[in-house]
């Protein structure tokens, strides 16, 4: 059931729940007069307010019918308490069902226009830190830095929506706060750079950390082949059928690649989704890159990225294998670190960037692999 509320008012409130960060969960908190001075409330009050006045001129059936339109878990969230508060609940509901409706474009994401940053709008002189053809942002003592994030000017700066859990959802924050931990550890002798969501800004005031904790298991890593150069070539894992993994993360296999150039050892890895794994109509798998020197036996480059495929190509990726595998639509890198980057860092990030990949501690440890997955296989 719908209420004759025009749908650009929440067209314009989900805009600016992505510019504030502001989980379409919590907006019943963002109603209150607590949280009237946060800039969301300027749009969002007027909303309630209006939506409030229909729900309580609906005859019973009517309002009956459209708390039956609510999914499951807003319908629970309308209680048998006084009127005021059942009428508030169920307004609060309906706009978070409404906002849910809104699907963020990820075409959008992939094919940006940096001119309607609204970080650079705001912070013009950042386009200075920006490196010209990836757009990743130079960390320098110019930021605090907080465990998701970073902060220029009394504003969070949020990473990159690809460095999100299924890239829409809250932060990768085991991921990222080994990283920003890593650059404050090591800056004086390493560069490091990583993606910003240049439509997301929020006065640090305003900001909260909503942390999902995650069980992940650290990797241990054999090096005894590290630096021969005759250790090279592919290693592919298959996901072993699973309903649970898939839940998470709809992968087919994860490949590993070691390769050779002028002894610079170098590491690539890319998760392979499956071809159903669809946002919108592309699919998009991780992937880090990496390079070793194996005579100063020095670890000096990792980055990180999201390959883009159109669904209708995605088929010679999956058919394929590395080092002879077709270009991507798209590429966009997400970090990068470059110097003397310590050995069990770097493995870490790397378990970490690949959230819900398990694959990836099955290559490093697969011993530790076996006690923990088995009973999910």
């Amino acid at each position: 059931m719908q209420l004759p509320l025009e749908s650009t008012k929440f067209e314009k409130l989900a805009k600016e729940c992505q510019v504030y960060d502001v989980k379409y969960l919590f907006i019943p908190n963002y109603i209150s007069s607590s949280y009237s001075s946060h800039p969301i409330n300027k749009t969002l009050k007027p909303i309630f307010d209006e939506v409030l006045e229909y729900i309580t001129i609906l005859s019973k059936e009517e309002f009956e019918n459209l708390i039956n339109s609510y999914s499951w878990f807003y319908k629970e969230r309308v209680t048998d308490s006084s009127e005021e508060i059942k009428f508030e609940q169920a307004a609060s509901s309906y706009i978070v069902e409404q906002l849910f409706k809104i699907k963020s474009s990820i075409k959008e994401i992939i094919n940006y226009d940096i001119k309607d940053s609204i970080v650079l709008k705001t912070f013009p002189e950042l386009e200075s830190l920006l490196d010209e053809r990836s757009r990743l942002l130079k960390l320098t003592d110019a930021f605090e830095i907080l465990d998701n994030g970073i902060v220029y000017k009394n504003h969070f700066l949020f990473p990159h929506q690809f460095l999100r859990k299924q890239f829409t959802n809250s932060l990768n924050s085991n991921f990222l706060s080994q990283f920003f931990r890593y650059y404050l550890e090591t800056k004086n002798f390493n560069t490091f750079e990583i993606a910003i969501d240049f439509f997301r800004l929020i006065p640090i005031e305003h900001y909260q950390t909503v942390r999902e904790l995650d069980h992940w298991f650290g990797a241990k890593f054999n090096t005894n082949d590290l630096d021969n150069p005759s250790k090279i070539g592919v290693t592919i894992i298959g996901r072993k059928p699973s309903r649970i993994l898939d839940l998470t993360n709809k992968l087919i296999r994860t490949e590993f690649f070691w390769g050779l150039q002028n002894k610079i050892k170098v590491f690539e890895v890319e998760e392979i989704s499956k071809e159903d794994q669809l946002y919108q109509n592309y699919i998009l798998n991780r992937h880090v890159h990496s390079e070793r020197d194996i005579d100063l036996k020095n670890l000096r480059h990792f980055d990180g990225a999201i390959k883009i495929y159109h669904q209708s190509d995605y088929k010679e990726r999956f058919e394929s294998k590395f080092p002879d595998v077709p270009k991507n639509y798209k590429k966009i890198k997400l970090f990068k670190i470059d110097g003397n980057i310590d050995l069990q860092i770097w493995i870490n990030l790397i378990s970490s960037f690949f959230l819900n990949n398990e694959m990836v501690l099955e290559y490093f440890d697969p011993e530790l692999y076996n006690q923990n997955f088995s009973n999910l296989i």
